[in-house]
């Protein structure tokens, strides 16, 4: 059960029901609402502009012996799940992978990034 109290910090990530070890500097994510911008005339504020955005998780991982990195760099379609610390829990659907397919070995970590066609936000 999580307190009220909680806010940020530990996050489990979930590549179609299979956890992977992410970092400590947790996930990134958008929803995918529309990105607005200001349209100023000479004398006041004409409205705005609304570009698309994509809806996205991105994170990074850190590698192990039994992980198999080609498939996640591959994968499409897949369903997203991260569960906050809040309690929230974050579905990204029908997902693929869109980031820069490298890892370093220096420290083990891959970055990954999935964009989908929508993120849902599930309240506790």
């Amino acid at each position: 059960m999580t307190s009220d109290m909680n806010r940020a910090g530990r996050v489990f990530v979930s590549l179609d029901g299979q956890r992977v070890d992410v970092k400590a500097e947790g996930i990134d994510y958008g929803f995918g609402v529309p990105k607005l911008t200001e349209l100023v005339g000479g004398d006041r504020l004409h409205g705005f502009s609304g570009e698309p955005q994509p809806a996205f998780i991105s994170f990074t991982i850190t590698d192990h012996r039994d992980l198999d990195l080609e498939q996640l760099f591959q994968m499409q379609d897949v369903t997203v799940t991260a569960e906050l610390f809040s309690g929230k829990v974050l579905v990204l659907s029908k997902a693929s992978n869109t980031g820069d397919p490298q890892g370093k070995s220096t420290d083990g970590a891959v970055a990954l990034r999935y964009v989908g066609i929508s993120l849902k936000e599930i309240k506790p």
